[in-house]
């Protein structure tokens, strides 16, 4: 292998799961084609957009790649509590406004160290509609809305990572007749253990006798409650060792595990043994 292809790999990196690292880069792709259908006027008809792939490298390591003006955008995702970025280079914004204002090839000049008002606001119009498809794949995904908490010209400006956080980037390249350059995501890594291929996973399970029988093993902790009453505290306090209390109506309980009722039982004390009495369940909404 050649050795600029060689990745360094930090101790401290995050390892995931290959399938979870596919859901979401099948995810990113579906978002590539997404944005080739729904932004020609903003691209230009002969524009294509092609996902390149994801990564996982610190904050620190992305501001030193991409520290060049550009326009940013900071979000959250708020159902699965992940901060995000998007991020379009500067060539590309101002291909973006070369197309809007009708003078393609026309430049502002490269080494101006920001954009104008004007500027600026075809470039958030253009970040809007871009995060506009980002949030409709990222909400039937189930990840939940994505809110735009903050715009920059820079990385390091967004105050959204520390420099040391791990974000999972995936990178696309954008090309044209009149338009070149690249647009970034980016996500805390904890976004992994929001995305999950539902699919594949229940196919799996479906098919899979030894995994069904395996995850028939796992242990749930289970408690049987016998009877529940309400109390004034002082009676609490008084409490001493010796006390008793009776069960309220007949010799049942039931079988509680996760939190929820699963069945009710029938309590038999002379041999101190609980018996199934029924293999009725309970809707999780039943109080005791």
């Amino acid at each position: 292998m050649p050795a600029d292809k060689v990745e360094k790999y930090d101790l401290w990196r995050p390892v995931v799961r290959p399938e979870r690292r596919d859901a979401l880069d099948h995810l990113h792709q579906n978002v590539a084609v997404a944005w080739c259908q729904h932004l020609p006027d903003s691209l230009g008809s002969s524009a294509t957009i092609a996902f390149e792939g994801s990564s996982f490298e610190p904050f620190l390591r992305l501001c030193d790649a991409e520290n060049a003006v550009a326009e940013v955008a900071a979000f959250v995702l708020e159902r699965a509590q992940v901060s995000g970025l998007l991020l379009i280079s500067a060539d590309l914004v101002r291909d973006f406004i070369d197309i809007r204002l009708g003078a393609p090839g026309e430049r502002f000049g490269h080494e101006t160290q920001g954009f104008t008002a004007l500027e600026t606001a075809l470039a958030r119009e253009v970040a809007t509609s871009v995060l506009g498809h980002l949030n409709h794949a990222y909400g039937t995904t189930g990840l939940g809305e994505l809110k735009v908490t903050r715009h920059a010209n820079a990385l390091r400006d967004l105050g959204a990572f520390d420099p040391e956080d791990y974000l999972v980037v995936f990178r696309y390249a954008v090309s044209g007749a009149n338009i070149a350059g690249r647009i970034i995501v980016a996500l805390g890594t904890t976004v992994v253990n929001a995305v999950v291929d539902s699919a594949a996973a229940s196919k799996t399970v479906a098919h899979s006798p030894q995994l069904r029988s395996q995850i028939a093993m796992l242990p749930v902790e289970t408690e049987v409650l016998l009877g529940s009453w309400t109390v004034p505290l002082q009676e609490l306090l008084e409490l001493r060792p010796g006390d008793t209390f009776p069960l309220p109506g007949r010799d049942e309980g039931v079988l509680m595990t996760g939190g929820g009722r699963l069945q009710s039982l029938e309590v038999e004390f002379a041999p101190q043994l609980i018996r199934l009495r029924a293999q009725r369940r309970f809707e999780h909404h039943e109080k005791d």
